[in-house]
């Protein structure tokens, strides 16, 4: 997602328009997989997990794609470490 987003997603030609991916659902997908890991992180990490994402998601929308990249390499370093 960091290289793609907010407007690099790579056109599938097996998708409909409709079905291609953009910021929206990149950060669907990433809230999605939060949802995967809440079993093994306690709810304070998670929350910090979607504090994170919010704050990604808004610098993109602002136009911020370095902090927004940032903020989401930072979240893969706290879940992977």
């Amino acid at each position: 997602m960091v290289l793609y987003a907010p407007n690099e997603f790579p056109v599938e030609d097996y998708l409909e328009k409709h079905e291609q991916m953009n910021l929206e659902k990149a950060f669907k997908e990433v809230s999605r997989g939060l949802e995967l890991i809440k079993e093994r992180e306690p709810k304070t990490q998670i929350d910090v997990f979607e504090k994170i994402v919010n704050e990604s998601k808004e610098n993109y929308e602002a136009g911020n794609e370095i902090k927004g990249a940032h903020l989401l390499q930072e979240l893969e370093s706290l879940i992977f470490k």
